[in-house]
């Protein structure tokens, strides 16, 4: 079966899997994503990946970048700091009851934080189809969150040259097994049992899921 027959297959299957669609609206939407910028329905453009993970940073940065493995990589940073005023507080709030709930050495983990400001967030949610979905803003910072999972503190070479920085969406993929952390947490997005079947269909050859194959599936999934 060719990877784009097995990609649309997997879609019906995860529609199948929903009881029902959620009637989502403008202005939840706009409530809760507020942060993001740029609300608006996903529509598949030639540009959609031209985008820096740092336009993705709307404000100031509140949690400090030093933790005790290592600095937060930008993603890192981003994930934590949008989600955690998705949730209503800064990311350092975020940081400092994350810190007071997990045991150590646990609650010194960059990864564990991303998770938990990002869960925290998605587990308010109990729809079908989660009403976010249709943001491109909301699908960059799921699909930066997965970047963040994959690498939470920057190595040596991005301090000394910036490399994420100045790296757009368009250059970056997401491997597999942040895909299968964090797309299964976002309701209506994947499905556990087809999930693994899911990211082979949508990396296909390349060796990840670059940004535009990502908002294209999300874009088919909600047609």
């Amino acid at each position: 079966m060719a990877n784009s027959e097995l990609w649309f297959l997997l879609i019906d299957v995860v529609k199948r899997s929903l009881n029902s669609l959620l009637s989502r609206t403008h202005d939840f939407v706009n409530e809760v994503a507020s942060p993001l910028g740029k609300i608006g329905k996903a529509e598949v453009s030639d540009d959609v990946e031209h985008y820096d993970i740092q336009d993705m940073l709307v404000g100031e940065q509140m949690i400090p970048s030093e933790m005790p493995d290592g600095n937060l990589s930008l993603a890192a940073v981003v994930s934590i700091e949008q989600f955690s005023r998705m949730n209503g507080l800064t990311g350092r709030k975020m940081q400092k009851i994350f810190e007071a709930l997990m045991p150590k050495p646990a609650n010194n983990e960059a990864r564990n934080l991303v998770e938990y400001c990002c869960f925290r967030f998605l587990s308010r949610d109990n729809s079908d189809i989660h009403p976010c979905l249709e943001d491109l803003g909301f699908q960059r910072l799921i699909f930066i969150t997965m970047l963040a999972w994959e690498k939470p503190y920057r190595s040596e070479i991005d301090l000394s040259h910036k490399s994420l920085e100045e790296t757009s969406l368009k250059t970056i993929l997401v491997r597999e097994e942040a895909f299968v952390r964090i797309a299964p947490a976002v309701s209506g997005l994947a499905d556990q049992a087809t999930v693994h079947n899911l990211y082979g269909a949508l990396a296909s050859d390349k060796g990840g899921i670059s940004f535009s194959i990502w908002s294209s599936y999300i874009h088919a999934l909600l047609k």
